[in-house]
């Protein structure tokens, strides 16, 4: 009773708020996702995705963040996008002032 799972096509996706790469290392772990961009505004977590991931682009400004400017990089398809959106508003590690956050 043991059916053969057929693997997705892959989804391409844009990774914004990438932090260190957890959600693209995840996808390449788990299968069926393409990571074809970051965007990261933070320097020092720019420099992990370079060390990680070299061969993906990264875009430093979410607010930069158009069609032309994913062309520029070489992307012409996204199917989907994650996000780790800042949790400090609502984690211990900040002031857990949640919706009241800047």
């Amino acid at each position: 009773m043991t059916e053969q799972i057929t693997p997705l096509q892959t989804q391409k996706v844009l990774d914004i708020c990438s932090g260190i790469g957890g959600f693209t290392l995840g996808h390449l772990i788990s299968g069926g996702f393409e990571t074809v961009a970051f965007c990261e505004i933070n320097q020092y977590c720019q420099q992990v995705l370079n060390l990680r991931f070299p061969h993906i682009p990264i875009i430093p400004d979410i607010h930069d963040i158009t069609v032309e400017s994913l062309a520029r990089v070489g992307v012409t398809e996204v199917d989907g996008i994650i996000a780790g959106l800042p949790c400090p508003p609502f984690s211990l590690a900040g002031k857990r002032e949640a919706s009241k956050d800047e």
